[in-house]
């Protein structure tokens, strides 16, 4: 490309970020208008005065408190509430604005065939400039697996009817003329037809949302973006690989992408979730996925409407044509019609079988089902050769290509639907299976060694502990109901509908083995019996959550990987160990730095103990959208994982208002799955051997000579560059880790007892936090089914993450995200340049201390001190809350 394209280029870059400006500023005056008629001129009048009371203000670097205080001080409380909603309406307004602008760039970049960064184009150039071979990529491609799991966490506070006029707000900026603001342009009247209808829309809802709804709203993105944007996604890759690795023998993208969800089966501290809620998420997952496929299946039909007048179509397609039974005149010359109307039967009739009832068009002439989807897409495959064959490639790319990807993605199950509970409850219920079976009355009261001996020996064995006539405690009932439920969704629609079980508070290998007496109960787990394998229908995945639980986690999984029953089981589960990692109750454990740490020297430790037991690893992080929850950018987090961690798969939770921001549209969804998988591309792949020296293996020692005096030693950022072996403490000595993992270990350590001493250490802490964050109310918001605390305790540890962060955000200290911080480097620096030029090293090498830095240091430019005193007046203890807030002052200062 021109070096004249190039600049054009850029021109035209700065000209779109002047014009989302400009669309914000339409919007603005547009919901002015609007609030002027609806609301009248004084509201419009107290809005515009706040609004350059702020921007005053924060463009001398003031506080705009106290003159806003001033100013709004005196209004009514209707008047208030008008306030309040203008500025909210117009900060989603404005995101509205930036999100149809990065689609826009995102869309111009392609268009001019630029790699953008973070993009699957520049991850694969990037393997390429590096002299990665085609079988490299070609392996890595088939061990490639990003799931992305939806979950129905609370933190989106927007009702649908909200989320679907955002995005008819996005539709008509997208619409409008360029670079005009006329209020004739059809564009512009639809945008304040929208906003008048949002001003008049009520944000939240009147009442608490059930699990179902919680389902019906997580099923929505399929249609609104995911069965579009996941098979793109595929193609893309395919090209991009093929296009740089070109071969007689191309790479073929199958399932690399998949989506996951918690939503119905998570009941780790939901009691709403029961045996009905998961049936009837597995059985609305199948009935989306299938009813798709079916309305694909007629589409298709309608497009291929070619003339066997006109072409010559294969023996195999005709014979498609021939046993559809369709006889109609009018279709007598049209085999692909034919063929498609009576593969869309034979879906029907299997759909019919598995689900009871289907919508949409009834086949006029019934035929037997597909035994299984494998031979409908064998059945798409003689289409498409048969399109090839007469010159039609393109309509086979384009039609039926796209059709069959999604088949093949989401099947008869739609995604995976995780089940997960707290190990409390199990060894409660297994407790009682134990008695009633006759095998042990005080289990709860032995120690570890013998809770292991006795799960061990009932594993194998085949005989069930219940007897089915026996009635059980209601928390038994309930729990095996939800276990028998999972099993009955595999047998209809596949294991793949229900395909992991997430075990909370996973703290030992009795913690493991008592999920496979439940799964015993109930069909997912079968022992051994004579030359029969035993077989486990889905993983059992422990989730590491509190500082505690991460600093055991390799123990525990080296033991439980050490355990022959269940080392036998991973073995016929593909030989891969998944492993969840928790991000929000490590944070409000132990706060941001040191839950950062414990949880990259977790993976890494769990890293060297699959390597250990010959196993592959896959990990499973619960991030939320904040960044005291795990939030921030996915490819620089995933960039920033020890190496060896990503191996070229990774589970990632999408939580709340992330959901909607993410997938709520195809273009935004595409550019977000593509994050995740040119992320993990980089992550995963090595750098030949041939190109690596020995110094660049591993991560270099802070603590060496500067890189403007010894540039031979300069590290670099490239994880490719990294080996896909992480080393023990041994070998990072070796390498020259160790002096930088020794520091992250004193910072660490600092910033805990930093941390925990205001959080758990402070008397009275927990009822300041309760009158200096909106607490209560953000637990009566109806934004989810999930209480806001795991039990009626008042205590802070056993407040779940969401409301906990929330608060903190609310009142502007945003605590999670940056408090301790400033003690543990201010400590370990003392003064010293030295030491600050080590951590300036460290900064420079290590991705994952980049990262971590960033995040923070965006935290800590949201945080307002001047509007979070304000909040403090609320706290009636005058001495606990100058002695309080002048300590969290102290340690922001020292933080920035």
């Amino acid at each position: 490309m021109s070096t004249d394209v190039n600049v054009e280029s850029v021109a035209a870059i700065d000209r779109a970020d002047t014009a989302a400006e400009g669309d914000v500023r339409l919007l603005g005056r547009l919901l002015g208008d609007v609030i002027a008629e609806q609301a009248g001129q004084q509201v419009f009048n107290h809005v515009e005065t706040a609004r350059r009371i702020s921007v005053g203000a924060r463009r001398n670097g003031t506080s705009p408190v106290a003159d806003l205080s001033e100013s709004l001080g005196k209004i009514n409380t209707d008047d208030a509430l008008h306030v309040i909603r203008a500025f909210g309406w117009f900060s989603l307004l404005a995101n509205t604005a930036e999100d149809v602008h990065h689609e826009q760039r995102r869309l111009f970049h392609r268009r001019l065939g630029h790699a953008q960064p973070a993009s699957i184009t520049a991850a694969l150039q990037e393997l390429h400039d590096a002299k990665v071979d085609l079988e490299t990529i070609r392996t890595q491609i088939d061990r490639l697996s990003v799931t992305p799991v939806l979950t129905a966490h609370p933190t989106e506070v927007r009702r649908r009817t909200v989320l679907e006029g955002l995005a008819r707000v996005a539709k008509a900026l997208g619409d409008r003329w360029p670079g005009k603001i006329d209020n004739e342009d059809p564009a512009i009247q639809e945008l304040r037809v929208q906003i008048l209808s949002l001003w008049q829309t009520a944000i939240l809802r009147l009442s608490k949302l059930r699990v179902a709804d919680e389902i019906n709203e997580s099923l929505r993105y399929y249609d609104a973006s995911l069965f579009e944007a996941v098979p793109a996604l595929h193609t893309d890759l395919e090209n991009a690989i093929n296009k740089l690795w070109p071969s007689s023998d191309p790479v073929t993208v199958k399932k690399s992408v998949q989506v996951g969800s918690w939503i119905g089966g998570d009941r780790d501290g939901n009691p709403f979730v029961t045996a009905e809620v998961l049936e009837t998420a597995t059985r609305r997952q199948a009935a989306t996925a299938l009813n798709h496929h079916l309305a694909s299946l007629l589409q298709l039909s309608v497009d291929l409407s070619l003339s066997s007048r006109l072409v010559e179509t294969t023996a195999e397609l005709n014979a498609l044509a021939e046993a559809s039974g369709d006889d109609s005149p009018f279709r007598a010359d049209e085999p692909y019609r034919r063929a498609l109307r009576g593969m869309h039967a034979r879906l029907h009739a299997y759909a019919t079988n598995a689900l009871g009832e289907v919508d949409g068009l009834e086949p006029s002439v019934p035929l037997k089902p597909y035994v299984h989807l494998g031979e409908l897409l064998t059945d798409l495959d003689s289409v498409a050769d048969s399109l090839t064959s007469h010159g039609s490639r393109a309509l086979a790319e384009k039609r039926v290509v796209p059709l069959r990807r999604g088949i093949e993605i989401f099947g008869a199950h739609l995604c995976g639907l995780d089940m997960r509970q707290n190990s409390a409850i199990h060894e409660v219920v297994v407790a009682e299976l134990l008695r009633v079976g006759g095998v042990c009355d005080n289990y709860l009261d032995l120690d570890e060694s013998a809770r292991v001996a006795v799960l061990s020996k009932e594993a194998a064995n085949a005989r069930p502990l219940r007897n089915r006539q026996l009635t059980l405690s209601a928390i038994s009932e309930a729990e095996l109901g939800v276990i028998r439920a999972a099993y009955s969704a595999q047998q209809r629609s596949g294991a793949a509908i229900i395909a992991h079980y997430v075990i909370s508070k996973a703290e030992s290998v009795s913690d493991v083995l008592e999920v496979l007496l439940l799964g015993k109960e109930t069909g997912l787990y079968v022992p051994a019996v004579g030359e029969t394998q035993a077989q486990l229908s889905l993983d059992v995945v422990p989730l590491f959550e509190t500082i505690d639980d991460l600093d055991r986690a390799a123990t525990t999984l080296d033991a439980l990987l050490s355990h022959p029953t269940y080392r036998s089981l991973i073995r016929v589960r593909d030989n891969t160990q998944e492993v969840m990692v928790g991000y929000s109750d490590s944070n409000k454990d132990g706060g941001y730095l040191t839950a950062n740490w414990a949880l990259y020297a977790a993976q890494s430790a769990l890293v060297d103990v699959a390597a250990k037991h010959n196993v592959r690893l896959r990990l499973f992080h619960g991030r939320g959208g904040t960044v005291g929850r795990g939030g921030g950018p996915s490819f620089d987090a995933i960039l920033a994982q020890p190496p060896g961690s990503v191996d070229g798969a990774i589970r990632i939770t999408e939580q709340g208002e992330v959901v909607a921001a993410k997938f709520s549209q195809v273009g935004s969804a595409r550019r977000n799955l593509e994050t995740l998988v040119a992320a993990t591309l980089l992550a995963s792949t090595p750098k030949p051997q041939s190109t690596a020296t020995k110094a660049e293996v591993g991560t270099p020692n802070p603590t060496i000579a500067s890189p403007e005096t010894s540039p031979s030693s300069a590290p670099t950022t490239n994880l490719i560059t990294q080996t896909c072996t992480n080393p023990s403490t041994e070998k990072r000595r070796a390498t020259g880790q160790q002096p930088w993992w020794d520091i992250l270990e004193a910072l660490s350590q600092s910033a805990l007892s930093t941390y925990q001493a205001l959080v758990y250490g402070t008397e009275g802490f927990t009822d300041l936090f309760r009158s200096i964050t909106p607490m209560p109310e953000i637990a009566m918001l109806n934004v989810g089914s999930r209480p806001a605390s795991r039990s009626n305790s008042n205590r802070i540890a056993d407040l779940r993450a969401i409301p906990w962060v929330f608060g903190w955000s609310q009142c502007r200290l945003m605590i999670p995200g940056w408090y301790g911080a400033g003690t543990a480097f201010a400590t370990y620096t003392n003064g010293s340049e030295d030491r600050i030029a080590e951590l300036q090293q460290l900064h420079a090498s290590e991705p994952f201390m980049q990262t971590t830095m960033s995040n923070m240091g965006m935290v800590l430019a949201k945080t307002d001190l001047s509007i979070a005193a304000h909040y403090a007046t609320l706290v009636t203890n005058e001495t606990l809350r100058e002695t309080v807030f002048s300590r969290i002052c102290a340690e922001h200062a020292r933080a920035v």
